[in-house]
């Protein structure tokens, strides 16, 4: 009986564990698998602390949710730190006597003008309507009524900054005016031009780049982009004077 015992022990499908009497010391180690901060811990120690703690009430179902809920307190926070820097230039667009670029598109109620950026000057800002009164520099004895905010975030008010001659840099930037630009002898090496000064019109501005869009006289299907700023400072730009 006693031998029948011992048998069916012996047969019994378990786990034994021993453990030294004397243990040995360990050390933590280093290598790539085990950074520095982690090589004594063990596994169920760095399972624990490997992930972020999941939000009591989060699944599948309402995840959508909860990206949205955080994508909207992204652009809320966004908005916030704009207003606080004033990053759109507000404070400088609603002083009397700024220059800015508003961009008239095809709905707008200017008969005749071109769509494209124009160069007005700021002559006052209402405070209860956000409104500033503009007076574009190619039409000086009439004024608009632009709101202030509400063309910012539509991208078609914007501050311009002027480093050159500013009345001559708000004549040649006009869309359709008539101008005069320099050739040098290098810049028309091999193209069968001559040196000298040529008619153009000006078909876009940009106020981003500080280019303009040209066509010239003898050309008026092919296209050219000047740097205005540059081009006035080394003297290759200038308005084209009426023949009377």
């Amino acid at each position: 009986m006693i031998r029948e015992q011992i048998k069916a022990f012996a047969l019994e499908d378990k786990v034994l564990y021993r453990e030294r009497e004397y243990q040995r010391e360990t050390k933590a180690s280093i290598s790539t698998e085990r950074p520095r901060e982690s090589a004594s811990r063990s596994n169920e120690e760095r399972q624990r602390s490997s992930g972020l703690k999941i939000p009591v009430g989060t699944s599948l179902s309402n995840l959508p949710n909860i990206f949205e809920d955080l994508k909207n307190l992204i652009e809320a926070t966004r908005e916030a730190n704009r207003e606080k820097s004033d990053m759109d230039n507000i404070e400088d667009i609603t002083t009397p006597g700024t220059r800015v670029v508003v961009l008239w598109e095809e709905g707008d109620s200017l008969s005749g003008w071109d769509p494209g950026w124009y160069t007005a000057i700021v002559r006052s800002y209402t405070e209860t309507l956000d409104e500033i009164t503009i007076q574009n520099v190619s039409e000086p004895g009439k004024r608009y009524s632009v709101k202030v905010k509400e063309s910012v975030k539509e991208g078609t008010l914007k501050v311009l900054n002027v480093h050159c001659d500013s009345d001559l840099y708000d004549e040649v930037t006009q869309i359709s005016a008539k101008i005069n630009v320099r050739w040098s002898g290098t810049e028309v090496k091999g193209t069968g031009w001559k040196a000298g000064w040529y008619p153009a019109e000006v078909q876009e501005f940009d106020s981003d780049n500080d280019t303009i869009t040209i066509t010239y006289d003898r050309e008026p299907t092919k296209a050219y982009k000047e740097a205005v700023t540059s081009a006035i400072s080394k003297g290759e730009i200038r308005l084209k004077k009426s023949i009377m």
